[in-house]
């Protein structure tokens, strides 16, 4: 009687180990975009919370408040979000080495009675540079006295939604060097009715 052995052979093996990896790799791509499409959802949904909250200290002060600020809570130094700044508060922005935006108390003052939670976006970053980077979410004024809210979203997991809170956008939102996207929404003007 011959006796018959069982197992598997290498080629048997391979195919298996090809497969579960395979399997790995569609699994870690799933769970990445559905974080990207997560943080962006966190971001948009924090960016309509403040946008009406801006509406609302607007309609009661004539203006949209004359401090930039970055929105939320959580924001770290520099562009990779670990550096730290002696006593300074998180940034939001950094336009070159000596400008950027900060989170401000007057601004948060300035807001406590016309929003109740602090909603804080996804905190993804877009950059062109180490001196030319974009964090989360932040109210900003321009040199012509016009607010907007800017927010980041990651590319790869959507655009800039055409509108927030009620704003347009402003064009199509910019895709930054690194891949991920600033989307800006012009909410109005920092000047009163007088």
């Amino acid at each position: 009687m011959k006796k018959s052995i069982s197992g598997f052979t290498i080629i048997e093996l391979l195919v298996v180990i090809v497969i579960v990896a395979l399997l790995a790799i569609v699994s870690f791509v799933s769970f990445n975009g559905a974080t990207d499409r997560a943080r962006n959802a966190q971001t948009i949904n924090a960016a309509a919370q403040w946008a009406k909250a801006l509406k609302q200290y607007q309609t009661r002060n004539g203006a949209y408040p004359a401090v930039d600020s970055c929105l939320g809570d959580n924001y770290k130094w520099g562009i990779n979000a670990s550096a730290t700044q002696g006593t300074e508060v998180g940034q939001c922005r950094q336009d070159n080495a000596g400008f950027g935006v900060r989170s401000e108390t007057a601004f948060y003052t300035a807001m406590a009675p016309y929003i109740t939670s602090n909603p804080t976006p996804g905190m993804i970053t877009a950059s062109n540079s180490a001196t030319s980077w974009f964090r989360g979410l932040y109210y900003y004024r321009d040199t012509g006295n016009a607010a907007r809210l800017e927010l980041t979203l990651s590319k790869s997991a959507g655009t800039c939604p055409s509108d927030v809170g009620g704003y347009k956008r402003n064009g199509t939102g910019s895709t930054l060097s690194n891949g991920n996207l600033l989307c800006q929404y012009n909410i109005g003007t920092t000047i009163g009715y007088d």
